[in-house]
């Protein structure tokens, strides 16, 4: 178990070891992070980080990386509580660039969380990209988006590999705002097709968005086979706003069903097919 420290007023010349040896941007600690058995800690600081970081180090089921914003500044005593914020304006006064925030690179084992992110959807872009690994969890984050046009991008996008024991994939607790796709995945064939995907989206809120027939739940297959299983779990979501389908699901069969409960579905144009 290791752990390292960013905040604004770092440096990326600090060992990166400690709060007052924090290092400055999350793209240099997502690529120079020593990971140690067990799980491992990147507490960011409150503060404005204008960047695009892509995790480059290689987290396994034995060295686990949790990248974790610290709103409440317990990490860092010395500095004021306030938002942990990860955005690619350049100004407060002007909007998020359309460029993928937070890459995961296709890495798994990873935790994503306490971040406030803003982020353009155009350009077909995503604020936190997972691509297509498994065993991740991204939770308690707000993600906030200007969408201006262009192609379609999401809040959370993800993709699946063929696995016998499911992706353990949990996407939970975050407030979606004002983006293109709220959360996108696609899967492939689970191996038996009885098996369910891992998949798990519960008590997220994700409001205002869909645009362009884009929805704020869509989870697509690139595999054509009717007796594959694709199944999902989406429980106590609260989607609301939405200009098109609340929730949009492919795959799925009659032996392993998508698994829809306990949400509520407002001002939508259409609820879910």
């Amino acid at each position: 178990m290791a752990t390292y420290y960013v905040r604004q007023d770092g440096s990326n010349l600090n060992a990166g070891t400690s709060p007052s040896l924090a290092w400055a941007t999350l793209i240099y600690a997502l690529a120079n992070m020593t990971l140690t058995a067990g799980d491992n800690y990147l507490y960011i600081a409150p503060g404005v980080y204008r960047e695009s970081p892509t995790v480059t180090i290689t987290p396994t089921s034995a060295n686990r990386l949790i990248i974790s914003g610290n709103p409440t500044a317990t990490q860092f005593p010395t500095l004021t509580a306030g938002q942990v914020r990860l955005t690619g304006a350049t100004s407060d006064i002007t909007v998020s660039a359309s460029a993928t925030r937070l890459n995961l690179n296709n890495k798994s084992y990873i935790t994503v969380e306490n971040l406030f992110i803003e982020h353009n959807a155009a350009g077909g872009t995503s604020a936190i990209a997972c691509g297509t690994g498994s065993d991740f969890t991204i939770r308690k984050n707000v993600i906030f988006s200007h969408y201006l046009g262009g192609g379609v991008g999401s809040a959370i996008s993800f993709g699946t590999t063929p696995l016998t024991t499911g992706n353990n994939i949990l996407i939970e607790s975050n407030i979606i705002f004002g983006c293109a796709y709220g959360i996108y995945g696609t899967l492939q064939a689970q191996i038996p097709s009885t098996g369910h995907s891992g998949v798990v989206i519960r008590n997220n809120r994700i409001q205002a968005n869909g645009w362009q027939n884009a929805f704020p739940i869509y989870i697509t297959t690139n595999v054509s086979s009717t007796t594959a299983s694709h199944a999902v779990t989406i429980s106590n979501c609260i989607i609301t706003q939405s200009n098109s389908v609340a929730i949009q699901l492919g795959g799925g069969n009659t032996t392993t069903p998508h698994i829809v409960q306990n949400s509520i579905i407002a001002l939508c144009i259409v609820t879910g097919k």
